[in-house]
């Protein structure tokens, strides 16, 4: 069985956000067929561009946005890539 996971948290830069190493240790535990979703908030987010450990990369809008963006944002995801 596939699964999409929606993961965020894929910065890298001043302050690594643990997103990365979730995906790395979903990719390593093997037996199960996951497509991983990079989910950033900046556009220079290494997660969002690595395509080894990521299907697909999207940019959320700020938590200052407040959560009706975020749930607009997140909708339009799923409109492109069903998430699980």
């Amino acid at each position: 069985m596939s699964l999409t996971i929606a993961i965020t948290g894929v910065n890298a830069v001043e302050s690594p956000g643990p997103g990365v190493a979730v995906a790395r240790s979903l990719m390593a535990q093997g037996g199960q067929d996951y497509r991983l979703i990079a989910l950033g908030y900046d556009a220079i987010d290494p997660g969002l561009f690595d395509r080894e450990l990521f299907r697909a990369g999207y940019l959320l809008p700020y938590p200052r946005e407040g959560r009706e963006a975020l749930q607009q944002r997140l909708d339009e995801i799923r409109q492109r890539t069903p998430i699980d």
